[in-house]
């Protein structure tokens, strides 16, 4: 397919060529869309990118990940488009909400958040297909991001630099490209929930088994 989503987890094995007490990876690539849905675990010893670029070899379209920078390995290559997650760019703002500032400027974030996931809701209601989702989303969507950029980028400098509110904004407006091209093709998703999902059975498992024979 042309639209991948991927993650990455630790997991720990005790039989290996490493150290028992080193952190392995499991990694995992899905298919994105609803149609013809794949998934492939792998694992690997490290969470260098080399892996991905390796596995990913010779593929076109767009990658949808968390923003990792060793998934650039791949992004970089022409033809692949990296496609963020605000699922991740919302989690940020919640973190501040949490620490306290659930009236401040992080909780008007996250309103601003909450109306793009409103209108991915209404869509969803309508069953609209790719193409029309796309026109959905140029219509309701793309203003309110030209707006919340705006806004974000006058907040920005009035923001302590060291804050958990400043990691927010620059998170962000960092990555502002790969969060708005969602925008581009209807095929495409708000984030990457469905692939964070996906690796959750190795997230419950840490806990559950604690380690891994080889």
């Amino acid at each position: 397919g042309s639209y991948i989503r991927a993650d990455e987890t630790t997991v720990q094995v005790m039989k290996s060529d490493r150290k028992a007490t080193q952190k392995s990876y499991m990694w995992l690539y899905m298919t994105g869309g609803s149609e013809n849905q794949s998934l492939v675990y792998e694992y690997q010893p490290t969470r260098h990118g080399e892996h991905a670029a390796k596995f990913l070899k010779g593929f076109q379209g767009y990658l949808q990940t968390d923003a990792y920078k060793g998934y650039n390995e791949v992004t970089s290559q022409e033809g692949i488009v990296s496609v963020g997650c605000w699922a991740h760019g919302r989690r940020n703002f919640v973190d501040v909400v949490n620490l306290g500032g659930r009236h401040g400027k992080a909780a008007e974030a996250l309103t601003i958040i909450q109306k793009l996931y409103a209108i991915e809701d209404q869509a969803k209601a309508q069953k609209l297909m790719p193409d029309k989702l796309k026109e959905w989303r140029q219509e309701k969507a793309k203003p309110i991001l030209e707006k919340f950029k705006v806004w974000l980028e006058e907040l920005k400098p009035k923001v302590p630099p060291k804050s958990p509110l400043y990691k927010a904004i620059s998170y962000t407006i960092n990555h502002w490209p790969q969060l708005t091209c969602y925008l581009e093709d209807g095929r495409l998703d708000i984030d990457n929930n469905a692939g964070e999902r996906a690796i959750t059975p190795f997230v419950i498992g840490r806990k559950n088994w604690v380690f891994m024979g080889n």
